[in-house]
């Protein structure tokens, strides 16, 4: 039910981008007969044949993000990025996702700097085709996930500090382990 809708803004999303569908004549195509008129070359067609986009898929934890861009890998004229969880399972042989479930409080911003890493590291890829879908940009990790942290006052370095008085003795609590 849900796919339908999705496919549909596919297709238009593709004619946007010059991968016309059949039966859909290319925006600018002359009927039969008309005359070429002759004009300087138009820098903003010589633009657009360039412009790509780039689309991210936000949304909650398990809610089918991940489903939704398989579907859309099967498409040819569509890049698509998931999130890189094995890489946030496996850092040197540790797991900071698992820690960061068994201790938020410890292990919740190191997970996230990591997962902004990992998300950079994707952004800045080049680009293979005139459409690129994401799951999830950049921002969510800082304006997502660690507000949410903040918010909820499991964030060490804040926590730690505000109890003693003394952001010296928070930063030795904060043993780094990855590197």
């Amino acid at each position: 039910m849900l796919l339908r809708p999705l496919r549909g803004w596919a297709a238009r999303a593709l004619r946007g981008f010059g991968r016309e569908s059949p039966g859909i004549p290319a925006p600018g195509a002359r009927p039969p007969g008309a005359q070429h008129r002759a004009w300087l070359p138009d820098k903003g067609r010589e633009n657009e044949k360039e412009k790509k986009s780039v689309i991210c898929v936000e949304g909650n934890i398990a809610s089918g993000k991940t489903t939704c861009l398989e579907f859309f890998s099967n498409t040819t004229d569509v890049e698509v990025l998931m999130e890189p969880v094995s890489k946030w399972r496996n850092v040197r042989g540790h797991n900071p996702l698992g820690l960061m479930y068994q201790d938020a409080c410890r292990w919740g911003l190191t997970l996230q700097t990591y997962v902004q890493l990992t998300m950079l590291d994707q952004h800045t890829r080049p680009q293979t085709s005139p459409v690129r879908l994401m799951e999830r940009s950049i921002y969510s990790a800082r304006y997502i996930f660690v507000e949410n942290l903040y918010r909820r006052s499991t964030w060490m370095l804040f926590t730690a500090s505000m109890r003693s008085g003394s952001s010296q003795e928070a930063s030795s609590q904060l043993r780094p382990l990855f590197w």
